[in-house]
């Protein structure tokens, strides 16, 4: 049986702190399905740095939703897709 996991990250213009995490997420022993982003302040430049760090991500613009609407949106995201977030 295969386990699905998928990661999900809120995140506020802090592209370097992303980055570290996002590093962190992919290198886990058990590898993930999905990291999803929201990113509560987009930018296209954040973006497209981020799909260079890690190409399979699902990234979520949103107009500050706030840390919950956006664990929120992680789960609505991931819903039926994956065993665990």
């Amino acid at each position: 049986m295969t386990i699905r996991v998928k990661a999900g990250v809120v995140t506020y213009t802090r592209t370097e702190s992303l980055e570290s995490c996002l590093a962190s997420l992919m290198a886990q022993t058990h590898p993930l399905d999905d990291i999803i982003v929201v990113d509560n302040h987009p930018e296209e430049s954040k973006e497209n740095r981020l799909r260079q760090l890690c190409p399979t991500l699902t990234y979520l613009p949103h107009d500050n939703i706030g840390t919950a609407g956006g664990f929120g949106a992680i789960l609505r995201e991931a819903a039926g897709s994956c065993d665990y977030v």
